[in-house]
């Protein structure tokens, strides 16, 4: 959760970015629809509505988790930059 400014510009950047992007990688895309395929199998399959539930969970609570994974990078990599735009004497 983001807790400062800084937090949010890095949140709503790596979003933008990542939507720009990712949408026209072919890689993306391919694990895109492999992902779409699989959940295609998986509303098929004779599941009870709490194993559908736990398994819904799990993968929910899995995005969230590569999304914050996602905004700690990006913010690292930001943290990088000045770093080296200070020691190039640019910033």
């Amino acid at each position: 959760m983001p807790t400062n400014i800084f937090d949010n510009i890095v949140k709503d950047i790596s979003h933008s970015y990542y939507e720009k992007y990712a949408f026209h990688d072919e890689e993306y895309s391919d694990v895109r629809n492999e992902v779409l395929k699989l959940q295609s199998q998986y509303e098929d399959m004779p599941l009870s509505d709490e194993q559908k539930q736990v398994i819904d969970s799990l993968l929910k609570v899995h995005s969230e988790l590569c999304d914050e994974c996602m905004e700690k990078v990006y913010k690292q990599g930001l943290k990088d930059c000045v770093i080296i735009f200070k020691e190039l004497k640019v910033l």
